[in-house]
Parts: C-alpha cells; structure tokens; sequence
C-alpha cells in the first residue's frame, strides 16, 4: 500500500493498493462518517480483501465538514478531485475499468460520482435523497453520533437507522437549510442519461 496526495490539505489523500495479479478492474472506495467524521484507513481490511480477489483499489479521504469552509460541497469537490488526480498520474486507472463503492457517506460520495462520471458504483447504506429525508422528519430532534475513529467499517451496524443522526448529519452538512441547498446535496438529482449503474443496498462492511 501507498499513500499519495492529491490535494494541499492533508486530508486530500489516498492509499493505493495494487494487487499481486491485476484483474484489469479498479475500485475507488470511499470511507463513510457523515461527512464530518472517519478515515481512509477504517477500510483497510476492505481493501486488501479486495485487493486479494485482484482489484487495484485506491481507498480516498476527503475533508471533512468539522469547519465552515469544509461544508458542501467540499467533500464532492475532493472525491472528484482524486479520480481526476488518479485518471493523470496512475497509468492503470482508465476511466472505462474504474466503478465506485462506498459505505454511509461514502456510499453517498461512490453514487455521485457514478452518475456524473457514467461509471457504475455500488451504494452501501448511503443517504441519498437529504431533502425527502429532511422534508419527511421536521419534528426529528437531531442528535450527534461520535464512532470510535479507530473502529472498521465493517464492524459498524449499516442496517439500523437513526433519524435522529441523520438529521444532525444534514444539518452540520449544509451552510443553510433550505429546498434549494437539500436539492444540491442530494443523489437523485445528479441523474441525467450518461449515469453509470448504480446499486443501493445494505451490508456491514
């Protein structure tokens, strides 16, 4: 594994992981945490798991929206910052061997760039649509969440839901809350006819 710069912020960062025998395949996983917490390396395992089956994979970090000049859309900016970065300075990654995965945030972050790249990308528990989630929970209290940053991604429940979080998570996202900035954030909106195909699902992973 190596790790590369893609950015000036040391957050902009990213570890390659190349495989003993390349498959032709590339992945670009992204790490979840609700956009303001985690780490590339909480999908270590993953990545070398799926480094093991032959995938390149390129695990990505981003900056994350702890302060006001890294609200949205920094963490969109970042993600396509570093497939740009990977397209020009990696020779293996192409743009027609390359699909998105992610859990959470990441989830969120892997479709986005599916449907503006038109590759496919797999969306493990991701929130996709903030504004029909924050129209439909208006009385929702919102509540944060602290993950031991230490703790895999994998062994985070992706099945049950918290709205409570969910809520706190748009609003720390969002400079303002209002129909248009909800629109902007979310993945429904980003779908035009060149979109790559795309899963949604829950997993641990």
């Amino acid at each position: 594994m190596k790790t590369f710069n893609y950015g000036e912020d040391e957050l902009q960062a990213l570890d390659l992981y190349q495989p003993k025998e390349w498959n032709g395949k590339t992945l670009v996983l992204i790490h979840g945490g609700g956009w303001w917490q985690g780490d590339k390396g909480k999908e270590k395992e993953v990545a070398i798991g799926l480094a093991t089956e032959g995938y390149q994979v390129a695990a990505l970090n981003y900056r994350l929206a702890t302060q006001a000049k890294n609200l949205f859309p920094t963490q969109d900016e970042d993600v396509e910052a570093a497939y740009t970065w990977l397209l020009k300075n990696i020779p293996d990654f192409k743009a027609d061997n390359i699909a998105f995965i992610g859990g959470s945030t990441g989830g969120h972050l892997a479709a986005y760039l599916g449907l503006t790249k038109g590759r496919p990308f797999v969306s493990l528990s991701g929130l996709l649509d903030l504004k029909g989630f924050y129209e439909n929970h208006k009385e929702t209290i919102p509540k944060q969440l602290i993950i031991a940053p230490d703790l895999p991604s994998k062994k985070i429940d992706q099945v049950g839901a918290n709205d409570s979080y969910y809520k706190w998570i748009i609003e720390n996202l969002l400079a303002s809350i209002n129909d248009d900035s909800l629109e902007k954030a979310s993945i429904f909106y980003k779908v035009t006819k060149k979109s790559g195909p795309g899963v949604k699902g829950h997993a641990k992973m």
